[in-house]
């Protein structure tokens, strides 16, 4: 029965109160996550990154636009025989 009793009490871990919890999630050794709060410099900093990411997805935008006409196309050409194993994959495929 003593043993029992020891065993639960090293596994027994007390709760941090809200002081401990301050104390550890302000500590720069342990970097918060979630939502990253920014000074107004900073985000002015990091303003010429967004846009220059933000053009690259408008440019992907747009080339899965393209895509997805030039698929609708060829859906309505090739109809139900588009998921055919003997349809030609490839262009040379195609033109021979």
């Amino acid at each position: 029965m003593q043993g029992q009793s020891d065993a639960r009490a090293r596994r027994y871990t007390p709760r941090a109160t809200t002081r401990d919890k301050s104390r550890v999630l302000c500590d720069p050794a342990h970097p918060m996550t979630g939502p990253r709060v920014y000074t107004v410099d900073e985000a002015q900093a990091l303003v010429p990154q967004l846009e220059q990411h933000f053009g690259r997805l408008d440019a992907l935008r747009e080339q899965l636009r393209q895509t997805k006409i030039k698929l609708t196309a060829i859906e309505m050409i090739w109809g139900n025989r588009i998921n055919d194993d003997a349809l030609p994959t490839t262009p040379r495929a195609c033109t021979s």
